[in-house]
């Protein structure tokens, strides 16, 4: 198994975008994983005006295995 994992949620909103991290971050593949970093990315849409929601919103969620978790093989090199 991995010791990271990235998910991209994409939204045309800010509100859908939260409501899409709020459920990348529930989801069981997640489960045994924490947090490590956000980071949100405003897209304007090609031929699109920004008066009326022409915005991508894009965020990538950073994950690391947590540390309540069992070991990954040979992580022992990882700590050196």
């Amino acid at each position: 198994m991995s010791q990271y994992k990235v998910k991209v949620v994409e939204a045309t909103s800010p509100y859908d975008l939260e409501e899409r991290i709020n459920a990348a971050l529930e989801h069981p593949d997640c489960a045994g994983f924490e947090v490590m970093d956000i980071k949100y990315i405003m897209t304007p849409m090609p031929g699109g005006k920004v008066s009326r929601g022409g915005i991508f919103y894009t965020a990538s969620i950073l994950f690391s295995r947590g540390r309540d978790t069992a070991p990954l093989p040979n992580s022992s090199c990882l700590h050196k």
